[in-house]
């Protein structure tokens, strides 16, 4: 998070960033995670591009899979460390309303 530029992390006072273990169910099929596959994070809450001034707002949630991203990349302690980094800034990203598809076109997926 130390990362994160200044003008972004003061937006982020509301969102709290969580590690479990896995995906729930659950999780995995509001983020419409194809069966067999998995993820190593979501962002869940309102972007705040899609917020109303009038609107009471529960704290959003940054969670981060520990397993799935130790399984994938716990191999080097390094590479660990640099995806976690991008999977934050990731989810960040939709914190802002950045989608996916944009995402993708930016280079940043």
């Amino acid at each position: 998070m130390e990362d994160i530029p200044e003008q972004f992390r003061v937006r982020l006072r509301n969102v709290a960033v969580v590690i479990e273990v896995a995906p729930t169910v659950e999780q995995l099929r509001e983020c419409a995670v194809p069966d067999g596959e998995t993820m190593y994070a979501c962002y869940e809450g309102v972007a705040q591009v899609d917020r109303t001034i009038d609107e009471p707002m529960l704290p959003d949630r940054i969670v981060l899979f520990q397993e799935v991203l130790e399984q994938d990349f716990g191999h080097d302690p390094e590479l660990l460390q640099r995806e976690i980094a991008h999977t934050l800034r990731h989810e960040i990203a939709h914190h802002f309303g950045t989608s996916d598809d944009t995402l993708e076109e930016l280079g940043k997926y």
